[in-house]
């Protein structure tokens, strides 16, 4: 059993702008940050499905259907728009960066996954794509709160954007620093 899922991986570039904002959080909070984990900065993705423990007879036909569902997409772009929290209501609990442009394309890739993948059994999600990068998870109720009122402020993002040209299966790999993936399968875009 393998546990993984769909994702597009971040360019050096973007993932070190992320980096940036992170501090820049990360000195806003002031210390502040009590039950907050940020994600490395290597780590961040856009996850597109979440597939869990799969047994390793059946990667191969996800593999097959992945590569057959993303070459029927043409390579397209998204920017990195704006901060927000989830959920809407009470305390934050995770800190994300959405997408602007390209997330209609983001939410079609999606939805054609999910589709090609329910004929081999694999559930589609229960429910609406939000394309997004988790920066963050926050496990403090105080913490959640605050960051909610620095998101609610003026923070200046320069984060660029992302070119979409391939789509991988990624092995989440546990460790004593955190998970750490490990790459599967990679999907070209037309």
């Amino acid at each position: 059993m393998i546990r993984c899922f769909i994702a597009i991986e971040l360019d050096e570039d973007v993932r070190s702008r992320i980096e940036l904002l992170q501090g820049q959080l990360r000195r806003q909070l002031r210390g502040k940050d009590k039950g907050l984990k940020w994600v490395k900065s290597g780590s961040i993705h856009l996850t597109l499905k979440f597939l869990g423990e799969i047994e390793d007879k059946y990667i191969p036909d996800i593999c097959s259907a992945l590569s057959e569902t993303v070459e029927e997409f043409s390579a397209f772009d998204f920017d990195i728009d704006r901060l927000g929290t989830f959920p809407e209501n009470g305390p934050a609990r995770v800190l994300w960066l959405g997408i602007g442009q390209g997330s209609e394309q983001l939410a079609g890739l999606q939805d054609k996954i999910d589709q090609r993948l329910a004929d081999l059994g694999i559930e589609p999600e229960g429910k609406k794509f939000v394309a997004h990068l988790t920066l963050a998870r926050i496990k403090n109720s105080d913490t959640g709160r605050e960051l909610k009122e620095i998101v609610a402020g003026d923070i200046s993002m320069d984060i660029g954007i992302q070119d979409v040209c391939e789509v991988r299966i990624i092995q989440s790999v546990s460790g004593k620093e955190g998970p750490s993936y490990v790459p599967v399968h990679t999907a070209k875009l037309k």
